[in-house]
């Protein structure tokens, strides 16, 4: 494996872009819908569909998202839109409405690199849910192929291999996450999970000792950072072994 397989890339966490409204529900609707009407713009959508999940409101959600669905000028645009109403399904557990949304989404070609990688993860993530994970695993292929940096299809891939039994591909899958933002510690938490219960891995899988290794340290490099960023304290420094890596934007 060359040094560049075995580097580790890292996005920071970022500050949320919509914070809440400082105010009561019915002002920060009124206030986002006015803007909306005015703008027209991507941004109005984000805070508004935001306001919503922050208080819980699907139900004023989905329909705004169906409204813009169908008056939608761009076809990135309604692709972006019909992930967002696939999130809101999720978010609410309504897995075979959430894949309808993203299965629409992913009809609507050519389409944007964001939208189309968001579809096909977002669908194999719900497809794996439902235990039908041969289906996913070539959703999570593709969204691979189309941002191979972003680790969620990786994620996710391991999730359908580890349902197929194909635990020493999970495990890779799971190092690849870990690898592509050392932020995200889910693939790293999915992969020690399987180590503990099928430890015959670390000799049937060549260097995967190694590799938890490094994704341990690499992680735990990341959150000694983030803490030192977040209290304003000095760079700890990391000459650990896999601690290295350049910010990647996901």
């Amino acid at each position: 494996m060359s040094d560049d397989e075995r580097e580790f890339w890292f996005t920071l966490p970022k500050h949320d872009a919509y914070p809440p409204f400082p105010g009561s529900f019915e002002e920060g609707e009124r206030l986002f819908l006015q803007q909306l009407e005015e703008t027209g713009s991507l941004d109005a959508v984000n805070c508004l569909i935001q306001h919503y999940r922050l208080h819980r409101r699907e139900d004023l959600a989905r329909p705004k998202l169906e409204q813009l669905i169908a008056t939608a000028a761009h076809l990135e645009a309604r692709a972006l839109f019909y992930v967002y109403l696939g999130q809101s399904y999720e978010r609410t557990a309504e897995w075979e409405a959430a894949i309808e949304c993203y299965r629409d989404a992913a009809a609507l070609e050519p389409c944007g690199a964001f939208a189309a990688y968001y579809a096909h993860n977002n669908l194999a993530y719900c497809l794996s849910v439902l235990g039908r994970h041969a289906e996913a695993e070539p959703l999570c292929r593709l969204a691979i192929r189309i941002a191979p940096a972003r680790p969620n299809a990786h994620k996710n891939l391991g999730l359908s291999l580890q349902g197929q039994g194909d635990f020493a591909g999970a495990a890779r899958a799971w190092v690849a996450a870990t690898r592509a933002n050392r932020c995200d510690s889910r693939s790293l938490v999915l992969l020690e999970r399987l180590v503990e219960v099928r430890p015959q891995l670390l000799d049937e899988v060549p260097g995967l000792g190694d590799e938890l290794d490094e994704c341990r340290r690499a992680v735990a490099g990341m959150l000694r950072l983030y803490r030192a960023a977040k209290n304003g304290e000095p760079d700890p420094g990391e000459d650990e072994p896999g601690g290295g890596g350049l910010e990647r934007s996901v």
